[in-house]
């Protein structure tokens, strides 16, 4: 990989072996439970897995699953906080899987939610959308 650096006062191409990141968002270590179900119609995966970490622009997840590049799929994480203090949260969010690894995929976000969720134990699905972005 060929990367600018300043030699000698003047800046060149030098060859690196370090690895650039080149994400835009900043990346936080936070886990949470997820759910997810792919989106394309013939190829339906559905499953759990936690984060491995998160930005405004997507997300890593640990899964069983290896889903394939650019399959549309929801998202849906518990949110650590609730609403008022009370109502459990998730977030629903669609998107685009920008990678792929043995054990893990990574989501490009493209529109988010935030929903209610019932208080109940036997159920785990939303009930009322409270924010949309798109």
């Amino acid at each position: 990989m060929l990367v600018e650096k300043k030699v000698h006062g003047a800046f060149q191409m030098v060859a690196s072996s370090l690895p650039v990141d080149r994400r835009s968002k900043v990346r936080y270590p936070l886990v949470l439970n997820v759910g997810y179900r792919t989106l394309r119609r013939g190829q339906n995966v559905s499953g759990v897995g936690r984060t491995a970490n998160m930005s405004s622009g997507g997300l890593l997840v640990d899964s069983p699953h290896e889903i394939d590049v650019g399959t549309k799929i929801e998202v849906r994480l518990e949110w650590p906080s609730r609403l008022d203090g009370v109502l459990p949260l998730q977030l629903v969010a669609v998107g685009t899987v920008a990678r792929s690894e043995d054990g893990s995929f990574a989501v490009t976000l493209e529109k988010h939610q935030f929903r209610t969720m019932k208080r109940t134990p036997e159920s785990s699905h939303a009930t009322k959308p409270l924010i949309h972005n798109e």
